[in-house]
């Protein structure tokens, strides 16, 4: 069986999204909660606490959506098996029409498309 995905999907899909959202979240939490203050011992501006809260909530659907599509992907057999880690689903690999690799992103994604429909997607990442 020849393994296709980073040895970093784990970090990726799981422990990166869950320290980031958490961390920024504390402190986007203690800048609404007056944990933070300035040199006089002012609160934080009105314009950073909400810059703040909306940085998080965006950062943090953008790192859920993007974790999402990740999945584990191997070779075996001419049958490509993609594992979202919850499930997985086996492609022949004559089914496969296209195969892509994204440079612009980090870290790198490949995309491949199929000539059948799937249940689960019509892509994997």
């Amino acid at each position: 069986m020849r393994v296709y995905s980073s040895p970093f999907t784990v970090w990726w899909k799981f422990i990166f999204p869950l320290l980031w959202i958490s961390g920024f979240g504390a402190g986007t939490a203690g800048l609404w909660l007056g944990v933070f203050h300035g040199r006089d011992n002012e609160p934080p501006p009105d314009w950073m606490r909400w810059q703040s809260l909306v940085m998080w909530l965006g950062f943090s659907a953008f790192l859920v959506w993007f974790a999402s599509r990740l999945h584990r992907v191997s070779l075996q057999d001419d049958i490509l098996t993609a594992s979202n880690f919850y499930g997985e689903i086996s492609i022949p690999a004559d089914a496969i029409c296209r195969v892509s690799q994204s440079y612009m992103s980090n870290p790198q994604t490949i995309r491949q498309s199929e000539k059948i429909t799937l249940t689960i997607s019509n892509g994997v990442v």
